[in-house]
């Protein structure tokens, strides 16, 4: 059982502030993917899962944007799937009242998780 490098924690940190994640979030998201709350206490394999699914919060690959796409604004992300529209939607409408106190994408990608247990929109 390896502990994490600080390459990998490096990049779980870099990945976490591009993914607009607070302490919060970023330690109950660290707590469900592997049970600890802090990433110098990981080992190698729980790295890598923290790094896959921050990845994914972030938007996917760290690659370069194509000239035609437009880049996202703040803590935006793609969402795809028939319900995506509708439920950023419905968030930022509970934003609006009130009952929501995060706007961005990651936040609702983050609630649905916690809900559902399905990481994506995608259903």
């Amino acid at each position: 059982m390896t502990t994490v490098t600080k390459q990998q924690i490096g990049a779980i940190h870099a990945l976490k502030t591009r993914a607009a994640l607070d302490d919060d979030s970023y330690r109950d998201l660290l707590a469900r993917e592997t049970g600890r709350r802090s990433a110098k206490e990981l080992t190698l394999d729980q790295a890598g899962r923290v790094i896959d699914r921050l990845k994914v919060l972030s938007g996917g690959s760290q690659s370069p944007v194509r000239a035609k796409e437009k880049p996202l604004a703040e803590g935006a992300l793609k969402l795809d799937g028939p319900y995506a529209g509708q439920c950023r939607a419905l968030w930022i409408a509970g934003w609006n009242l009130g009952v929501v106190t995060d706007r961005r994408d990651t936040a609702l990608v983050a609630f649905v998780e916690r809900q559902t247990g399905i990481p994506t929109l995608n259903w």
